[in-house]
């Protein structure tokens, strides 16, 4: 049986035409308008009540777990319904699967060892879910034979006893985050009362978007600081770490210029090994100095040895201390 989408509002259509002379016309309209009033005051009243409801929810537990927790039990009981579910999209955005659901009383997530063993399809709907184009903008009602429900969903619909379910999407701004699912036993028609129970869910599930919305910026927030916090952490340690070896190196290439200035004259293959020695450690101190970001300062110069393809110069340089030696 085909279903059409129900959103149970004030009608839009203007009234006909009434004759003034017919009393029983007047007293109709009279009604019909007084209904319609009645439904506009109170669907405000509901927007109102639980836009009040959601933040002193929020003061109390500002944990979103917390918060929907709270949230679901109180649709359930308002909403005198048998199942209350949340639907969220991956982050992925390539489908969608439960997060929390109120069941007759007790909350489950998707964690609990219960969603394992039931038998509730729920991968099923989900596809069907993130798949039915019209549902991710506007609130859906489905009836326990609703033909565009996926066959096992309707047969465990039928199963349960459920006769509605209704579907609203978590929406902020045109971003869909997820769906909020009601479902419950008893049948009412539209006209007498169905119109409160999606005004309520449609209040409620924007007020879910708005708390889910938030949660996730500020724990972006939250993962943004602690990588600046991790960053600059090592980035300290880098620089502690290349100012030490900046500190050894300048030592070493102090030691090794002091032993070519003392050192009397030595085998060619020593001075090559003292010469090379020199210019890494030379060569090592400026590049541990620029990581630590202080390219200005830079190795002394005045004891810097002559660059030579030989070992003429540090020969020349080791004679006079040769002739002290008296060598």
């Amino acid at each position: 049986m085909e279903t059409d989408l129900v959103v149970c509002d004030s009608h839009e259509a203007s009234s006909p035409a009434v004759d003034a002379r017919d009393v029983d016309a007047l007293r109709a309209a009279l009604t019909r308008e007084t209904l319609e009033r009645r439904r506009a005051e109170a669907m405000a009243k509901i927007q109102t009540n639980v836009v009040k409801y959601a933040v002193d929810l929020l003061a109390r537990e500002p944990d979103v777990d917390g918060f929907f927790r709270a949230l679901l039990k109180t649709l359930a009981e308002e909403g005198e319904s048998h199942k209350v579910t949340v639907w969220l999209i991956d982050e992925d955005q390539k489908g969608c699967d439960v997060w929390m659901a109120h069941i007759d009383g007790e909350v489950f997530t998707a964690s609990s060892a219960e969603w394992k063993t039931t038998e509730f399809p729920r991968q099923t709907f989900g596809r069907h879910l993130f798949s039915y184009e019209p549902g991710w903008h506007q609130t859906v009602e489905y009836g326990a034979d609703d033909e565009r429900m996926p066959a096992n969903v309707r047969d465990f619909v039928r199963r349960e006893g459920l006769s509605e379910t209704l579907v609203a999407p978590l929406l902020i701004s045109d971003k869909t985050l997820g769906w909020l699912t009601l479902c419950s036993r008893e049948t009412r028609d539209c006209s007498e009362g169905q119109w409160w129970r999606i005004a309520l869910i449609e209040a409620i599930a924007r007020q879910a978007a708005l708390a889910l919305h938030h949660s996730r910026v500020v724990e972006q927030q939250r993962v943004e600081e602690r990588r600046k916090a991790i960053l600059e952490e090592r980035n300290r340690l880098a620089r502690d770490i290349h100012d030490n070896l900046a500190q050894g190196f300048a030592a070493i290439l102090m030691q090794l210029q002091g032993a070519q200035r003392e050192a009397c004259v030595l085998p060619a293959s020593v001075a090559r090994s003292i010469e090379t020695a020199v210019d890494l450690a030379r060569t090592h101190l400026t590049e541990a100095r620029r990581s630590v970001g202080a390219p200005g300062r830079r190795a002394p110069r005045a004891s810097r040895p002559p660059r030579s393809g030989s070992t003429g110069g540090a020969r020349r340089r080791r004679a006079p201390c040769g002739r002290r030696c008296g060598r």
